[in-house]
């Protein structure tokens, strides 16, 4: 069976460092996020999720953060397909006024006011856990944490004279998510031409999805 993933987001980091020692202690893997991305696994933002699985188990996130409330997060989440349960989808806040407990109730979510006790998540996280299909592969596999950006680059294969275009859509040491138009295939290897803020210089395919229209979506692993 795969490992359990937890996607947390809070514009607090001693909330994030909490959660993220609570949940790797149950084994859980954890992607902290300090902003809301509505989706920062698969990188998709601005269009529908096409992958069959859900990128995660439970995600939980704060109400008031820069940029959209939590509710808003996971009602953009919703609109653009995300398989997750929005019953393993938690809201916290410390000042959450009745109108908006309704609200949330509306979309499913649970809801937990801060200061939380540990037991308390925990006995939510049990739930949960009854929901999560861990027989089945996880939507997208993530090593490690990346972060959300959007770069322009071009790039070439050896074996073809041709300079193709994409986005850069989140990076990490070791890796990145690109969408292109370009049809690529799983180990496909190419040369960056654009400079990153990593060094990587040559990538291969890992995966590739097809979105919407005639756009592609791959992982690459640096080389």
């Amino acid at each position: 069976m795969r490992k359990r993933r937890a996607i947390i987001f809070d514009d607090e980091q001693i909330i994030l460092d909490m959660l993220e020692r609570f949940l790797s202690f149950k084994g859980y893997e954890v992607l902290t996020f300090n902003t809301p991305v509505v989706c920062p696994v698969f990188g998709n933002n601005g269009r529908r999720c096409h992958n069959e699985k859900p990128c995660a188990d439970i995600i939980i996130t704060d109400f008031k953060m820069p940029g959209m409330n939590g509710a808003e997060l996971l009602k953009r989440q919703m609109e653009k397909g995300c398989k997750l349960d929005i019953r393993n989808k938690a809201i916290a806040s410390g000042f959450i006024e009745e109108a908006e407990i309704l609200n949330f109730s509306k979309l499913g979510c649970r809801t937990f006011r801060k200061p939380f006790h540990l037991s308390e998540l925990s006995d939510w996280i049990c739930e949960c856990e009854e929901r999560m299909p861990l027989s089945a592969p996880i939507g997208v596999p993530r090593k490690e944490k990346r972060e959300p950006v959007l770069i322009n680059i071009t790039y070439s294969l050896p074996s073809q004279p041709k300079v193709f275009n994409g986005v850069v859509t989140d990076i990490s040491g070791s890796g990145f998510c690109l969408e292109t138009h370009h049809n690529l295939s799983e180990n496909d290897l190419i040369h960056i031409n654009s400079e990153l803020p990593v060094t990587c210089r040559r990538a291969s395919v890992s995966w590739k999805k097809r979105m919407e229209g005639d756009f592609f979506m791959a992982g690459f692993n640096c080389c």
